[in-house]
């Protein structure tokens, strides 16, 4: 299905990305739903794109491969040799760990790789690493100098990541809010599911506020961010405005009747609890606010939002 358009970036933001054409650019995370996005607005400016894979997916004539993961020192000196600017936007996300090998994947992949690239990254390369809004954990809404505090496994780990980038020069962090698009993963395609079924769980009558956005929103504020190099080194990437739970269900069920199940906060919360797992993490994703500040992003770089969120979750009804 082809990506929306609604808006057209700005002129400025149009001319800020064309400082990235011709510019040797290593790229980690390809093969996955961002990194893929990320690859294709880099080829459309006219980068030279080098990506780390290690699936064997396929990749436009264009684009030079290093076979290899992030443990692979041989061939992430092979993917970042020349390289200009490095987006590394690769890492262990979208599951739950059931033991303590799996939690400790969640760095040694995060945390660990990260650690690794930087390692052999040439002195005079750029640096951008994708974080997430999970080193905050819950609330909001938060401003990037606010103090982290992640619940998850997922989180802590991308925190730790993100000590090693910053402790370099000219080295940037991205912290996207929840963000989506066709086949993207994620909390969002299970309520659409739940929705296409007719049922909304209408917890303390939707009035959760999520900072999410189209993936095309993130794609543009990191090529940005990496085009112009500001002087803040940390950046929360959203839209401006947060979205209530309600917002979002009637955006995904559009004319679709949807029954609304009234659930209670506290029992729901206990319940969480109880059962853990996957069922305790969507729980949660009903009943906290994630908020994220983006003042620092759009005062930094001409970013406009071309695909509103509300928007575009209308794509994921099915």
């Amino acid at each position: 299905m082809r990506e929306l358009r609604v808006r057209e970036r700005s002129k400025a933001g149009a001319t800020l990305l064309e400082e990235l054409k011709g510019r040797r650019v290593a790229l980690t995370g390809a093969s996955g739903f961002l990194g893929r996005h990320v690859l294709t607005a880099l080829l459309e400016i006219g980068a030279e794109v080098r990506v780390l894979s290690r699936s064997g997916a396929p990749f436009p004539d264009a684009v030079s491969v290093s076979a290899g993961g992030l443990s692979d020192v041989d061939a992430l000196r092979e993917l970042v040799r020349d390289a200009e600017l490095v987006i590394h936007a690769a890492g262990l996300a979208h599951r739950r760990p059931r033991t303590i090998e799996e939690e400790r994947a969640f760095f040694t992949v995060n945390a660990t790789g990260t650690e690794t690239l930087l390692r052999v990254t040439p002195a005079a390369a750029r640096f951008l690493y994708v974080s997430s809004s999970s080193v905050y954990g819950p609330g909001g809404p938060f401003r990037e100098g606010d103090a982290l505090a992640p619940r998850t496994a997922y989180g802590r780990s991308k925190e730790l990541a993100e000590e090693h980038v910053l402790a370099r020069p000219d080295a940037y962090v991205a912290r996207p809010s929840m963000f989506f698009g066709d086949g993207a993963p994620g909390n969002l395609a299970r309520l659409a599911s739940l929705i296409q079924r007719g049922v909304f769980p209408s917890v303390a009558s939707g009035r959760a506020a999520k900072s999410m956005c189209h993936v095309s929103t993130v794609v543009d504020a990191l090529l940005m961010i990496a085009a112009k190099a500001p002087d803040q080194r940390t950046f929360n990437v959203s839209e401006p405005r947060p979205i209530s739970m309600r917002e979002i269900a009637d955006a995904l069920a559009g004319d679709r009747r949807v029954v609304r199940v009234p659930l209670p906060e506290r029992p729901l919360r206990v319940a969480g609890k109880l059962v853990g797992g996957r069922v305790s993490e969507l729980i949660r994703s009903f009943c906290d606010d994630a908020v994220l500040s983006t003042d620092a992003l759009f005062s930094a770089v001409p970013l406009v939002v071309q695909v509103p969120a509300l928007h575009a979750a209308g794509r994921l009804r099915g």
